[in-house]
């Protein structure tokens, strides 16, 4: 077994991906295979404990009143919303 106070202190507080850098610094410190194993390990386990982050689900109806809103208080709203399209201009030759 390996022992480092900083990488203990690193887990202790979450931070797990730090840990585990601070794991692998360690690791290249190990005279043998077995604690470089046990290290292995130890970095394998702060990754398990890195939590994923939750996908939101985007509201396509939400995002469009948002807009609608947000084009009203800069009066800027118009019907069908022709404000954002291009108008074809005729070319004169």
């Amino acid at each position: 077994m390996v022992n480092d106070a900083v990488a203990e202190k690193l887990e202790k507080a979450g931070l797990w991906r730090r840990a585990a850098a601070r794991w692998l610094e360690v690791m290249d410190l190990c005279d043998t295979d077995a604690q470089r194993e046990w290290v292995s390990q130890k970095r394998r386990q702060c990754y398990s404990n890195i939590e994923q982050p939750v996908a939101e689900q985007l509201n396509i109806s939400a995002l469009s009143r948002a807009a609608t809103q947000a084009q009203d208080k800069m009066g800027i709203r118009q019907p069908g919303g022709s404000a954002f399209r291009i108008k074809a201009q005729k070319n004169k030759v």
